[in-house]
């Protein structure tokens, strides 16, 4: 309940981003279906379909962002706190996707290959597993390039 709670009071109620908000809510209400009518028109040969349910709910949010601020930021508040949700499901899928179909494979060819691409391979005659590095170059050497 707490992660809930830090979500939606992390939520910023900047008018400014509020505004900006409902102003894109706007567009893509009234710009998405004719686009999608349209790909119906190219793709499928269907006749061009344009509700006119979707303009008048364009000019609702139109209307609620310009004159009732305090609708617009809850509608805003709560597109956010699902898209925070959304995201935080897709971002999981997508890196377990990428380890077990990147990740695992690669592991799984270097340990049949007998790559140990780490030196990680214990060996009882070694003094010290402590790896020789080169020392930084001193100051000379970044002024005389030549």
């Amino acid at each position: 309940m707490n992660l809930i709670k830090k979500t939606w009071n992390d939520i910023p109620r900047n008018p400014k981003t509020v505004r900006e908000f409902g102003f894109i809510l706007t567009g893509v209400l009234l710009l998405f279906p004719a686009a999608a009518s349209g790909l119906k028109v190219f793709f499928a040969h269907q006749a061009f379909h344009y509700g006119l349910g979707w303009p008048i709910l364009s000019l609702i949010v139109l209307f609620v962002n310009l004159f009732a601020l305090k609708v617009m930021l809850l509608i805003y508040r709560i597109a956010m706190f699902v898209a925070h949700g959304i995201s935080w499901v897709v971002m999981r899928l997508i890196l377990g996707v990428f380890f077990y179909l990147v990740l695992s494979p690669v592991s799984i060819t270097m340990q049949l290959l007998g790559k140990d691409i780490l030196d990680q391979k214990i060996d009882p005659q070694a003094a010290s597993y402590w790896k020789k590095k080169t020392p930084p170059p001193n100051r000379e050497q970044y002024e005389r390039l030549f």
